[in-house]
């Protein structure tokens, strides 16, 4: 990928949507600050 990396999060597993909510509002925090535009920064 030209624009993408990995961020690891440390405990999660395969299924990071199905994962505990700890571990999810990480990587949804993760893709808002990604994405061109948010507020998240």
């Amino acid at each position: 990928m030209r624009a993408g990396g990995a961020a690891p999060i440390a405990g999660a597993r395969h299924e990071i949507l199905q994962e505990a909510d700890r571990y999810r509002e990480q990587l949804l925090a993760a893709f808002s600050s990604f994405i061109p535009g948010s507020d998240a920064a």
